[in-house]
């Protein structure tokens, strides 16, 4: 599950933005790589992902 920072909505991993707000749940860092955006109970963290 992916969580939007923006207002916690769980959302499907394949999800680009969420369903609840509309937020972008992914963006792409300085290299080109896409990285999807979570949220848990301790704060925002960032996991990168090779596409």
């Amino acid at each position: 599950m992916v969580y939007c920072i923006k207002c916690g909505a769980n959302n499907s991993e394949n999800s680009a933005f969420c369903i609840n707000c509309g937020a972008r749940l992914y963006g792409v860092n300085a290299e080109g790589e896409f990285y999807w955006r979570h949220r848990h109970r301790t704060g925002d963290y960032y996991s990168f992902h090779r596409r």
